[in-house]
C-alpha cells in the first residue's frame, strides 16, 4: 500500500500519502476491534483487509477523483474510469467468489427456470404455424339450436367449398390411426384423412414430391399416400428415392406420392395423409356423420360474421346439416385450451425470479454492509456517490450477467428432459427447442435482473452520509436502522411473493382432488382395454370385420383370468368424438349426441348402472331387431323414453326401438359434464376398421395384456399390438393437463417459500451480528437464553406474518386468472388460505430458530473485554 510517492514541490500537498495515512487509520482500528474479540493479530489484520476490499484500486482511485472533477470529465475519460471500475468489480469477485456464489446460484436457477418455460411458451403460443397465411386460417363448425358446436359433415363440407365466397380454400381431416407394416413388424401410424385441397393450406409442405393430384380424391382412385420426415427417418431410413415407393399401409400397397417437412407437419404429431374420398367413401353420403374438422383461408378484407352467416345458409341447404355455422380463429383452436395455464406457469416463474431477486438483494445487500468501511474511505477521501455506487452497481450487472450465462447454459441443457414433463394434449411440441430469441430474451431478463438486485446496494452507497458511513464501518455502531428496515422489506417481499404462489398452488391442488373424486359413472378398476385397427384392404367387407371382431370376442372371453369382455367404440375419456343428430320417429332431429357402438357386455364391464329396461343381448346381431339404449342425460335433454323410435346417421338406416336407459356418463374426462350419449349395437353396425376391446379380469393387467398381444398376433401378424392400456390409466391421462399445472404451480411456490425462508434466515442472522454487543450486554444483565431466543423467533414470525397478509391482499385479486383452471372449488376457498398461512408461519420459527440459537450463544464476557 506504501508504493514510491512521486516528488512534490515543497508547501504541496500529496494526495497519495494522505490517502495512506487514511487507510491505515481505518485498517489499524479495525484490526485493533477484531483483536479485542479474540482472534490473533494476524488473523484480524487479514480480515480487516478483505473488508476493506481492494487497497491498491482505493489508494488510486480515491486520490484521483473528486466529485467535482468527475463531473467536468469528457466522453473518453468517462468511458476511461468505467472501464476501471468494471476492472476493480471483476477483481473484487475474482477474490472472493463465495461471497457472491449463493446470490449467482439463487438468480441462475430462477433464470433458467424462466427460459425452460418461456421456450415452452413461446413454441407452443408464437411459433408460427405452418400454413399458407395464418391470420386468415379458421376452423369451420356446425353450430346446434343449442348453441353447441360439432364437427362437420362430408356433405357440408363440400357445400361450404363449393358455395362459399368468403373464403378462397376450404378443406378439412379426420383423425384416425392405420396399421403400418414394414420389415414384417405392424405398428399403428397416426394419421389424417384429408379431403381435396388441404395441402394447398400449408406453407411449401414438402421435402420431397408434390402431394395428392385431383384425381385422387374420388372413390375409386389408385391408393396414394404422403408421409412426414420422422416416419420417413425412422422407417425408411431417409431413403432419398422414397417418392413413388410402395409401402404397406392398412393392409394395402400405396405409392408414396410426399413427404412433409417435420416442421411442416398438421395437425401434430401426424405421420401418415390419405385422401379422405379414397379411403372413407362411405362417409360421402352421410350428412349427419358430423367428424370432419372444417379449415378455411379467408378472403383478404372478407367480413368474418358475414363468412359465418353465409356458411350457416349452406349447412341449412344440406338435408341434417346444422342450422348453424361457427368459424374460430385456427390459432385459438389450436392453443385455446392450453393458453391460460401456460402463461399461468409463466406468471408464477417469474415471481419466482422476483422472490429470488429480493432474495439475492437480500444477500447483496449484507455483503454492502461488510464492505461499508471501503465504501465509507472512499467517500471520505473525495470520491463522488455516483462512483462509489456505480461500481457497486456494476458488481450487480456481473453477477446478474453471470447468472445469465449459467442459467441459458442449464436451461438449454435441460431442455429435452422438461419436455418429456409436459402433459399429453398440449400442441405444436415439435416447435419447441432451442431458440435464439428465447437465449437473446433469457440474457437480457438476466441484466435486468442484475439491475434490480444491485439497485439497493447501489442506493446504500449513495444515500447514507459519509460521517455515518464511516461511523458504522467503525464497527461500533452496529447495522443502520436504514439497512434494517431495507432487509425487513426483502424478507416481507418475498414471503408476500411466496404467499400468492403457494395459494394459487393450494387451490389448484384443492382442484385436482375435488376432480379425481368425482363420480365418472363407469367403474375403471381391473379393466384392459386394446385398440385393435383392422388392416382395410385385409378386410374390405363388413362382413369381414364383424367376423373377426367376433372371433376376437370369443377367444379374449377365454383367456386365463378373464372375467367378461366386450367391444366398443367411441369410449369414455378416449378422446374420440363420433356425433350425430337422432331422427326421432313423428318429432324431426334432435340436436347431435354421441353414438356409442358396443356388445352386450359392455354396460356389465364398465359398470354403467341399467335405470330402466334392458341392455343388449346375444341375439342383438345383424338381422335381429334393430335396438337402442340411451343414457339418463339424453332421455332428459330429449324426452325420450323407452317405446320411442331413433336413429343415427351410423350404422343401419331403419329405426330403432329403445329398450334401456343407462346411467349417465362423464364422456370427455371427470372435468367435463355428462354428455348425450346413444349405444348402438356393435354387431348391428356397418363393421368399422377400427375398435376396443375392453376385458375385465382379475390376473394382473400386465399377464392379460400379453395374453391379448398374443392372441392379437395369432389371429393375424399384420395388426397392430401396441394400444394396450387400462382404463385407469386413460383416465389418468384425461387429467395429464391439470395435474401437471397443479403440481408444477406447487413446485414453484415451494421454491419460493424456501427462498423467502432463507431470505428471512439471512436477514435475521445479520440482525443478531449488530446486536451482537446488545445481547451481550443484556445477556450481561441478567437476560435469559429463552428471552433472547424468544425475541429473534419472534421477530422472524412478526415479518412472515407482514409477508403473508400482504401476500394474501395480493392473492386475492391475481387468484381470479386462476378461476377458469379451478373444479370444485372457489378462488377465495378460506380453508386454503388458512392452511397456507399456517404453513408459512410454522415454516418461519423453524427458519428463525438457528438465528435465535445463534443469539443465545453470545458469550457476555468477550463482548464486555471487547468494549
Amino acid at each position: 500500500m506504501g508504493g514510491k510517492h512521486p516528488k512534490k514541490l515543497p508547501g504541496v500537498a500529496d494526495p497519495l500519502r494522505d490517502v495512506d495515512e487514511e487507510l491505515r487509520y481505518h485498517l489499524e482500528s479495525r484490526t485493533d476491534e477484531l483483536s479485542a474479540t479474540g482472534m490473533s493479530r494476524e488473523d484480524a489484520r487479514r480480515t480487516a483487509e478483505e473488508e476493506f476490499g481492494d487497497l491498491d484500486f482505493t489508494r488510486t482511485y480515491c486520490a484521483a477523483q473528486d466529485s467535482a472533477a468527475e463531473r467536468g470529465t469528457g466522453p473518453i475519460r468517462l468511458l476511461g474510469s468505467v472501464g476501471d471500475d468494471v476492472r476493480s468489480a471483476f477483481r473484487r469477485i475474482a477474490r472472493r467468489p463465495r461471497s457472491v456464489a449463493a446470490p449467482v446460484v439463487v438468480l441462475a436457477g430462477a433464470l433458467a427456470l424462466n427460459i425452460l418455460v418461456f421456450s415452452v411458451v413461446r413454441g407452443v403460443l408464437l411459433a408460427p404455424l405452418p400454413l399458407v397465411d395464418e391470420e386468415r386460417a379458421f376452423v369451420l363448425e356446425e353450430q346446434q339450436d343449442g348453441g353447441g358446436l360439432v364437427r362437420v359433415s362430408y356433405p357440408v363440407l363440400s357445400a361450404w367449398a363449393e358455395g362459399a365466397s368468403g373464403f378462397e380454400r376450404i378443406s378439412g381431416y379426420l383423425d384416425n390411426a392405420y396399421p403400418l407394416v414394414d420389415a414384417g413388424s405392424a405398428s399403428r401410424a397416426p394419421g389424417a384423412a384429408v379431403t381435396h385441397g388441404f395441402f394447398d393450406l400449408l406453407d411449401a409442405p414438402f421435402l420431397f414430391g408434390t402431394g395428392f393430384a385431383a384425381g385422387d380424391h374420388t372413390p375409386d382412385a389408385p391408393r396414394t399416400v404422403v408421409i412426414s420426415e420422422g416416419l420417413w427417418r425412422r422407417a425408411f431410413g431417409g431413403r432419398s428415392d422414397m417418392v413413388g415407393q410402395t409401402i404397406n399401409l392398412a393392409g394395402s400397397p400405396r405409392r408414396v406420392s410426399a413427404v412433409v417437412r417435420h416442421d411442416a407437419v398438421f395437425p401434430d404429431e401426424v405421420d401418415v395423409w390419405v385422401p379422405l374420398e379414397s379411403e372413407h367413401a362411405e362417409l360421402m353420403e352421410i350428412a349427419g356423420a358430423k367428424i370432419l374438422l372444417g379449415i378455411g383461408t379467408l378472403r383478404p378484407g372478407a367480413d368474418v360474421d358475414a363468412a359465418s352467416e353465409e356458411l350457416a345458409a349452406l349447412s341449412r341447404s344440406v338435408p341434417g346439416g346444422a342450422p348453424a355455422a361457427r368459424i374460430t380463429s385456427l390459432r385459438e383452436r389450436l392453443v385455446g385450451d392450453v393458453r391460460r395455464p401456460l402463461l399461468l406457469l409463466q406468471g408464477a416463474v417469474l415471481l419466482v425470479l422476483l422472490t429470488a431477486c429480493a432474495n439475492a438483494g437480500g444477500m447483496l445487500l449484507t455483503r454492502s454492509v461488510r464492505r461499508q468501511g471501503e465504501l465509507a474511505v472512499r467517500r471520505s477521501l473525495g470520491a463522488s456517490g455516483w462512483r462509489v455506487g456505480r461500481l457497486v452497481l456494476l458488481e450487480g450487472l456481473l453477477i446478474g450477467g453471470g447468472a445469465g450465462v449459467l442459467g441459458v447454459a442449464a436451461a438449454l441443457a435441460f431442455l429435452p428432459s422438461a419436455l418429456r414433463l409436459v402433459p399429453p394434449g398440449v400442441p405444436r411440441i415439435h416447435a419447441i427447442g432451442p431458440d435464439p430469441m428465447v437465449v437473446v430474451a433469457g440474457l437480457s431478463l438476466a441484466l435486468l435482473t442484475g439491475l434490480v438486485t444491485g439497485a439497493v446496494p447501489y442506493l446504500s452507497a449513495i444515500r447514507i452520509p459519509t460521517t455515518r458511513a464511516l461511523r458504522e464501518a467503525d464497527g461500533r455502531g452496529g447495522v443502520s436502522r436504514w439497512f434494517g428496515r431495507l432487509q425487513d422489506g426483502f424478507v416481507i417481499g418475498q414471503v408476500a411473493l411466496a404467499t400468492v404462489l403457494t395459494v394459487g398452488a393450494g387451490l389448484l391442488g384443492r382442484s385436482f382432488m375435488e376432480t379425481i373424486t368425482e363420480d365418472a359413472g363407469f367403474d375403471s378398476g381391473r379393466l384392459t382395454l386394446v385398440d385393435v385397427s383392422l388392416p382395410a384392404g385385409r378386410y374390405p367387407e363388413a362382413t369381414d370385420r364383424l367376423t373377426f371382431a367376433a372371433e376376437l370376442l370369443r377367444e379374449a372371453e377365454g383367456l386365463p383370468g378373464v372375467d367378461a369382455a366386450a367391444l366398443g367404440r367411441n369410449l369414455p375419456v378416449s378422446g374420440s368424438n363420433m356425433t350425430s343428430p337422432l331422427m326421432v320417429e313423428g318429432r324431426g332431429t334432435t340436436d347431435a349426441v354421441q353414438i356409442a357402438q358396443v356388445s352386450g357386455a359392455y354396460f356389465d364391464i364398465m359398470g354403467i348402472p341399467l335405470i330402466e329396461g334392458s341392455t343388449f343381448a346375444a341375439e342383438d346381431r345383424t338381422g335381429g331387431a334393430a335396438v337402442l339404449v340411451i343414457d339418463e342425460t339424453l332421455r332428459r335433454e330429449a324426452a325420450l323414453d323407452i317405446g320411442a323410435q331413433a336413429r343415427s346417421f351410423f350404422g343401419s338406416s331403419g329405426p330403432r326401438d329403445v329398450i334401456g336407459v343407462a346411467g349417465a356418463v362423464r364422456h370427455g374426462g371427470l372435468r367435463s359434464t355428462p354428455e348425450a350419449v346413444a349405444y348402438e349395437p356393435f354387431f348391428q353396425t356397418g363393421g368399422a376398421s377400427s375398435f376396443t376391446l375392453l376385458v375385465r379380469s382379475t390376473a394382473p393387467a400386465g399377464v392379460v395384456a400379453e395374453g391379448v398381444r398374443e392372441l392379437l398376433t395369432r389371429l393375424d401378424s399384420e395388426i397392430p399390438t401396441d394400444r394396450v392400456t387400462t382404463m385407469r390409466e386413460r383416465v389418468s391421462l384425461s387429467l395429464a393437463g391439470p395435474r401437471f399445472y397443479a403440481v408444477g404451480l406447487m413446485l414453484f411456490g415451494i421454491l419460493a417459500v424456501l427462498l423467502a425462508l432463507a431470505g428471512c434466515q439471512a436477514a435475521l442472522a445479520q440482525r443478531v451480528a449488530g446486536r451482537r454487543r446488545e445481547l451481550g450486554l443484556r445477556l450481561a444483565l441478567g437476560a435469559t437464553l429463552s428471552t433472547v431466543r424468544g425475541s429473534v423467533v419472534r421477530r422472524g414470525v412478526v415479518l412472515t406474518m407482514l409477508g403473508a397478509l400482504m401476500g394474501v391482499a395480493m392473492a386475492i385479486p391475481a387468484t381470479r386468472v386462476l378461476e377458469s383452471q379451478l373444479y370444485g372449488v372457489g378462488r377465495t376457498d378460506p380453508l386454503t388460505y388458512g392452511v397456507m398461512v399456517l404453513v408459512l408461519l410454522a415454516a418461519a420459527v423453524v427458519a428463525s430458530d438457528l438465528p435465535a440459537r445463534r443469539a443465545a450463544s453470545v458469550d457476555p464476557a468477550v463482548v464486555l473485554r471487547g468494549d
